[in-house]
């Protein structure tokens, strides 16, 4: 469960990224991960559909690839910020983007001589974009960027992978008598080193050659066991399989997906647990602090958990704040590190002087609604009158409202129709306390909100018919 006290570190946060990074400390992060949205050609990409996410998405999409690289560039130059000298930061993008984001952000913010690696990460071995009659090859690769802070004193640690079999069999061809397998490299060199020219088991070094190693070390191997005779008693050094790291990893990564199925939890642009395994382990040691701005299904903070590293997750969207909770939840253990959740703080202020129009929208926004349209209307023109309002003309909203949505946000937040209120407070009682009603009914609600050209609240009406609100909404545009 979370933890209730407010630690620095081990935080799942819901807000704007940008407004939070701000509120971290400068060179207070060992680690940068982030998969941000990716530019891509689908008009409407969202993953949970709650307000938060939707924001953020039309924000990015605004105004096409431009509004899209300054909208990234403004978050990655506070991620610079919070690097410190030996930290480092992983860019996760697909082809849409990636030569903008290398050149107008990555090598702007952090300098051309800091890219570390360009990964290649093959994602899939399915050509799911390939279709009869494509003229491309199936896409089945991202990009991810990696840049230190400082290339000279960033984090490294080396990163193995298993030898293939057919390497193991061609390569690991003999072993002991109790059956474990190992190599043979030559002990002896082309140049001498000290006292290099001795016998060894009545045998010299190969004509125009030297011993490898200092006769008190060949006695040590001798008395490991280590060196392997030929028939014709040529001395040769072992190397045991079991001894090996592996192969070093290169920056085509191909082996890096699900362990097993139950590791999905159906969050279409998760990522798997070894990928971030992987990047956590390479830059980062023990105790060191990983951010991921872009929390999404929360696989950074549960693999970051799982590794011993402190961690802080952001996301815009609540349920992928709760799905990251739950994920923790399911994972602690006896020694587990506690963990907190911040959630979002409104200005009162702000929202208090909002545009009407605006502020209507945000609430909306807030229990998972949609705006479908927004105009100035008679209310003697209206089928139905407008409760609570002088007669005349006004602005009216018609919005629609999944309450099942509205039912997991009160239950998340374990609000009271009170403390709503107390949260929303330019709302009318009213609109929350339907709210909260249709919510616990759980059904789809179809309902509109008016607004006098200058009111202090906003005051609602219901019962509108679903199809007179979907006729409505097909005049939008």
């Amino acid at each position: 469960m979370p933890d209730k006290t407010l630690s620095p570190v081990n935080r799942l946060i819901l807000g704007d990224n940008l407004d939070i990074m701000k509120t971290l400390g400068n060179e207070s992060v060992d680690l940068i991960y982030l998969d941000p949205p990716f530019f891509s050609n689908r008009k409407y990409e969202v993953i949970w559909g709650d307000a938060g996410e939707i924001r953020s998405f039309q924000d990015r999409w605004a105004g096409g690839v431009e509004h899209y690289i300054a909208w990234l560039k403004e978050r990655v130059e506070q991620m610079y910020l919070l690097l410190k000298k030996t930290g480092s930061i992983f860019l996760h993008c697909d082809w849409h983007a990636n030569a903008y984001i290398r050149v107008d952000i990555l090598d702007k913010v952090f300098g051309i001589k800091n890219l570390v690696n360009e990964i290649t990460w093959k994602r899939t071995t399915t050509h799911n974009d390939t279709k009869q009659g494509a003229k491309h090859f199936g896409r089945v690769t991202d990009t991810i960027f990696f840049y230190a802070k400082d290339i000279k004193r960033f984090t490294y640690n080396s990163q193995f992978e298993r030898y293939t079999s057919d390497y193991i069999a061609q390569s690991y061809q003999r072993c002991d008598p109790d059956g474990r397998r190992f190599k043979a490299s030559d002990l002896s060199a082309a140049k001498p080193g000290g006292n290099t020219s001795y016998l060894w088991k009545g045998q010299k070094p190969p004509q125009g050659r030297y011993w490898a190693y200092s006769e008190e070390n060949m006695e040590q191997f001798e008395k490991e066991g280590r060196i392997f005779y030929t028939s014709t008693g040529k001395p040769y050094l072992k190397h045991y399989l079991d001894e090996m790291p592996g192969v070093s990893v290169d920056n085509l990564w191909g082996n890096c997906v699900y362990r097993n199925k139950e590791e999905r939890i159906g969050y279409p642009t998760q990522k798997p647990e070894a990928l971030l395994d992987r990047i956590i382990k390479c830059a980062s040691n023990e105790g060191d602090v990983v951010l991921d701005p872009f929390m999404g299904g929360g696989t950074t903070a549960a693999v970051a958990d799982k590794l011993g590293r402190q961690w802080i997750g952001i996301d815009q969207s609540p349920m992928a704040v709760k799905v990251t909770e739950m994920r923790l939840d399911k994972q602690r253990g006896l020694f587990s590190a506690p963990f907190s959740v911040q959630l979002q703080k409104y200005d009162y202020n702000k929202l208090r002087y909002e545009e009407p129009l605006e502020f209507e929208s945000w609430i909306v926004e807030q229990f998972g609604g949609e705006v479908l349209l927004t105009r100035l209307w008679d209310e003697r023109k209206l089928a139905y009158p407008i409760k609570g309002h002088r007669r005349g003309t006004y602005w009216l909203s018609y919005f629609r409202i999944d309450s099942l949505k509205v039912k997991e946000l009160t239950r998340q937040f374990q609000l009271s129709n009170s403390v709503l209120r107390f949260l929303f407070l330019n709302v009318d009682p009213r609109l929350v306390d339907t709210l909260v009603e249709h919510a616990r009914a759980g059904h789809l609600h179809v309902g509109a909100a008016a607004a006098e050209p200058e009111p202090e609240s906003v005051d609602t009406v219901f019962d509108q018919s679903e199809d007179e609100i979907d006729a409505i909404a097909e005049m939008k545009g």
